[in-house]
């Protein structure tokens, strides 16, 4: 007999015997329950507060692989490390927007995406580094005296253990150049069903 749709039947102590085999009925109740718990059956318990799982929870038994690079940002829970942070700038050397450091919870073709701005007729770069290594530069210039970011973005192949960094320099005038929304993106992330729980518990 398969079991589907069943009722929930609130478990009564008193009916199970102490030392003794379940019957049938009881059998039944018990195979039944969790269904009607999983399906939302009439006056089931609900997954409620700390019930739910954890984005981290759910990457684990749910990792994602072989992402395609897209628009959707992933949260820094999907990296072993991430650091990206805005960052303003006049040194002619490159100075560190941060990294990330891939892991197995999320890996595949991801677009690197980062806004670069310049001022008072002055130029900044910025690059992308793979585990050290230039994946590619954008210079910007501009004659306006105020800050008119640009977005860039880049697709790369990203492996469990490799090393990302931003980084960004200025033509050393004293200028100020800037990065920042970096974020990393690809075709597919964890999204949030409705959940009632304690903002305190968060």
């Amino acid at each position: 007999m398969v079991i589907t749709n069943p009722d929930w039947i609130p478990p009564i102590e008193m009916t199970f015997d102490v030392e003794k085999p379940i019957r049938s009925e009881q059998g039944i109740q018990l195979a039944g329950n969790p269904i009607a718990i999983a399906e939302g059956a009439a006056g089931a318990p609900r997954i409620v507060g700390r019930a739910a799982a954890s984005k981290l929870e759910v990457l684990q038994v749910y990792p994602f692989s072989s992402l395609l690079a897209g628009d959707l940002t992933l949260d820094p829970v999907f990296f072993a490390e991430y650091s990206f942070s805005d960052v303003f700038t006049g040194s002619s050397t490159y100075v560190s927007a941060g990294t990330c450091e891939i892991s197995a919870l999320a890996n595949g073709t991801l677009r690197f995406n980062a806004s670069q701005s310049s001022t008072n007729s002055r130029s900044s770069t910025i690059r992308l580094l793979k585990n050290g290594s230039e994946v590619q530069s954008w210079t910007f210039s501009t004659s306006s005296s105020f800050a008119i970011p640009t977005f860039r973005s880049v697709d790369v192949a990203a492996s469990n253990g490799d090393e990302f960094e931003w980084q960004i320099r200025a033509p050393g005038t004293g200028s100020l150049v800037s990065i920042s929304q970096i974020s990393v993106s690809a075709n597919d992330t964890l999204v949030e069903a409705p959940l009632w729980i304690k903002e305190s518990q968060l």
